[in-house]
C-alpha cells in the first residue's frame, strides 16, 4: 500500500500510532518530502496540537487550529475542511453538496474522514450520505 493510503487508512480509524509509524517511514525513504510535513500538519490538528500545525506548515489546516477564520479560508479558499475546523456547519454542509455536485473523487471518502466527525448527525450530511450513496 503507497504511504498516502497507508497514513490515511491509520488516520480514518484513529490510530495517532499507525499515522506516526507511516510518517517516520517516509521520513527515512525521503527525508525532505514535502508531503511529510502536509500528513504532520493534519495529524497535528486533529489532535488540537496547534503549536505543531503552526511549525510544519503554513497552510489553513494551522489557521484553522487556532480558529483564525479569514487565514484559514484565505489559504484553502471555501473547502469544508476549513469550515469543518472552524466549527461551521452550515458551510461545511453546504461546500460538501458542492463538492458532491462536482463529483469530486475525495467525496467518497466522507464517511470515514475524522474531520467530518462533528457534521455527521447533523440531517443534511446524512441526506449527503445517502444522495452519494454512501449509506
Amino acid at each position: 500500500m503507497p504511504p498516502f493510503d497507508e497514513f490515511f487508512a491509520y488516520n480514518f480509524e484513529g490510530s495517532v500510532s499507525g499515522e506516526r509509524q507511516v510518517l517516520q517511514q517516509l521520513l527515512q525513504i525521503r527525508p525532505g518530502f514535502l508531503g511529510v510535513h502536509a500528513l504532520t500538519v493534519v495529524m497535528a490538528v486533529q489532535q488540537h496540537d496547534c503549536g505543531t500545525a503552526q511549525r510544519e506548515a503554513t497552510l489553513a489546516f494551522a489557521a484553522a487550529c487556532v480558529h483564525d477564520r479569514p487565514e484559514a479560508l484565505r489559504r484553502i479558499g471555501q473547502m469544508a475542511i476549513a469550515y469543518a475546523l472552524l466549527g461551521d456547519r452550515d458551510n461545511t454542509v453546504a461546500q460538501l453538496g458542492k463538492s458532491a455536485n462536482a463529483r469530486e473523487g475525495q467525496i467518497l471518502y466522507l464517511k470515514y474522514d475524522p474531520f467530518f466527525d462533528a457534521v455527521r448527525a447533523d440531517p443534511r450530511y446524512v441526506a449527503l450520505e445517502k444522495r452519494i450513496g454512501l449509506i
